[in-house]
């Protein structure tokens, strides 16, 4: 993947450049775009048509920069966990990462989440509340497993 920075139209403050995990993490925000570190041939070109206007120089440079790769374009999303009840009020969703269950305790204490056999964190007042803390906790296991730099790729048994 091409290393890519965040630039702004003309602005005099010094730009911060974010780390891959950051920039990976929001969207661009509105009046920036992901450009190459080193300008490509056809920005240089662009740039090369001097009018005597930096400001334009840089707009005809930017507006020749080629798209950010696919992955920086959208972003990963993690699919939602699919529920079925598996007997009167205890329910279950299977993924990569384990199994997941809840059942209603009391109507006092509300739903006990699990994750194979163990419990996850509190009890929570409904239903849809138990589900929704599942599916952060399903995202979170998935998402420390991915690495958004390809300086931290995964070892293979090969590598030793």
């Amino acid at each position: 993947m091409t290393d890519m920075v965040r630039i702004a139209e003309i602005d005099h403050r010094p730009i911060a450049s974010p780390s891959d995990a950051e920039r990976h993490e929001r969207a661009v925000p509105d009046g920036w775009q992901l450009v190459p570190k080193v300008a490509t041939m056809e920005m240089v070109a662009a740039g090369s048509n001097w009018s005597g206007l930096p400001a334009q120089t840089w707009t005809d440079m930017i507006d020749a920069a080629p798209p950010p790769p696919v992955a920086v374009q959208d972003p990963v999303a993690l699919k939602v966990l699919e529920w079925v009840e598996a007997s009167s009020g205890y329910w279950k969703a299977y993924s990569v990462g384990g199994r997941y269950s809840t059942y209603r305790v009391s109507h006092a204490l509300g739903f006990d989440l699990r994750r194979d056999g163990e419990s996850i964190g509190e009890y929570h007042l409904s239903l849809e509340a138990a589900k929704a803390a599942a599916q952060a906790d399903y995202e979170q296991r998935i998402r420390s497993a991915l690495s958004t730099s390809q300086s931290d790729p995964a070892k293979t048994e090969a590598d030793g």
